[in-house]
């Protein structure tokens, strides 16, 4: 963005300006540059970054743009005991069922359920290179 004076610039995350970021400014008379320095996390995906100009020595002279977040991680999962269960009470032979509760972007594609696994392939038949 251009202006003379320099331009004052903000930064917004879901409408709440950002007071402890990290961005740095640069640019010369005639282009200012605002760059955020930002290490998303799983919880910022779908919320939106604003950067906010303004000239303040004219009036209404505030520009800005935005963008939603994006954010891609792995599966996050959690694995409980049904929610009408009581785990003080179950007995052998009784019926249980558990629930798998996943976040991850992109979405999940399967989930697999296992019971009583053995090692892995891997743990089986280690990997080792060849000198």
């Amino acid at each position: 963005m251009g202006s003379k004076p320099r331009p004052v610039f903000s930064w917004f995350k879901d409408g709440r300006k950002l007071k402890r970021t990290k961005w740095h400014e640069s640019g010369n008379d005639t282009l200012a540059v605002s760059t955020l320095t930002l290490t998303p996390s799983p919880e910022d995906d779908g919320h939106q970054l604003k950067c906010h100009a303004h000239n303040p020595s004219i009036l209404n002279s505030g520009m800005e743009d935005i963008l939603t977040l994006n954010v891609l991680y792995p599966p996050q999962v959690t694995l409980k005991l049904g929610t009408s269960l009581n785990p003080n009470d179950i007995k052998e032979g009784d019926d249980v069922y558990f629930e798998c509760q996943v976040r991850a972007n992109p979405k999940e594609h399967k989930i697999l359920w296992k019971h009583e696994v053995g090692p892995t392939f891997s743990e089986l038949f280690p990997y080792s290179p060849q000198n």
